[in-house]
């Protein structure tokens, strides 16, 4: 009877270890470009990094993938995390945030025939038209700095079209998903040859893994995150993803 008792109690262990080791987490994302996205290859350096990072402590993740507002708002309600998300200070007061994993830097792009110089003062800015994805954090920083003409655009697809199609002075956006639109997009009219990235940035961009704080476990789940993601950068996991993809 003893035997029999013992070896249920170590099936039920090995059941409740599996559960644990299988245990996921839900996160919303946006498909941005050379990023992040449902039909990039592994779903996109960002989410690799991720991804790599929760297996190193036992975790699962299931990805969503949503336009920008709709994975924010995921965020807002306690529904799931969301990756490749920006530092600002109003989000710093709703959620935990992880370690940096990339550095995401916003430029300010345009078309090289309007032959515009800038040089940092965005305030510069402040008589031009700029297209700039639904509810990034630049939306406020150009209103903030003066810039009235900020038209909040659904995707950077469109974003970019709009450029080409001289309905907006600049747009702003990551370099590296710009140049992959432009290169992939078969609906783009215009070439990499045609616009300018214009330095320096209009502010760097380290991206996080980040959940709301009153969130079941939120806090040990962007601990757990933060040591797994140590643990890839220890183990040559993460430069290796990092030489793959080109991310610096």
């Amino acid at each position: 009877m003893m035997k029999k008792l013992t070896l249920a109690m170590s099936v039920f262990l090995m059941i409740c270890s599996t559960q644990a080791i299988a245990e996921s987490v839900k996160i919303s994302t946006l498909n941005w470009g050379y990023y992040v996205g449902e039909t990039l290859t592994d779903n996109g350096p960002h989410a690799v990094i991720v991804r790599e990072a929760f297996k190193e402590v036992g975790k699962n993740v299931e990805f969503s993938f949503y336009p920008w507002k709709r994975a924010h708002n995921n965020a807002l309600t306690k529904k799931t995390l969301l990756i490749s998300a920006s530092d600002t200070k109003e989000r710093r007061e709703i959620f935990f945030y992880s370690k940096p994993y990339d550095n995401a830097a916003s430029y300010l792009i345009g078309l090289k025939k309007n032959t515009f110089k800038f040089n940092g003062n965005v305030e510069s800015l402040k008589n031009y038209s700029i297209g700039v994805l639904s509810g990034h954090y630049l939306v406020k920083m150009l209103q903030d700095a003066g810039v009235n003409d900020v038209i909040e655009v659904s995707n950077d697809i469109q974003n970019i079209k709009m450029l080409f199609a001289d309905r907006f002075d600049f747009i702003a956006l990551s370099k590296k998903p710009a140049t992959a639109i432009i290169n992939n997009e078969p609906s783009i009219n215009g070439t990499v040859e045609q616009v300018v990235f214009y330095n320096p940035p209009l502010r760097d961009n380290p991206v996080h893994l980040i959940a709301h704080k009153d969130m079941p476990k939120s806090k040990e789940i962007i601990s757990a995150f933060n040591k797994g993601l140590q643990i890839i950068k220890n183990n040559g996991t993460y430069d290796l993803i990092i030489k793959k993809y080109d991310l610096f």
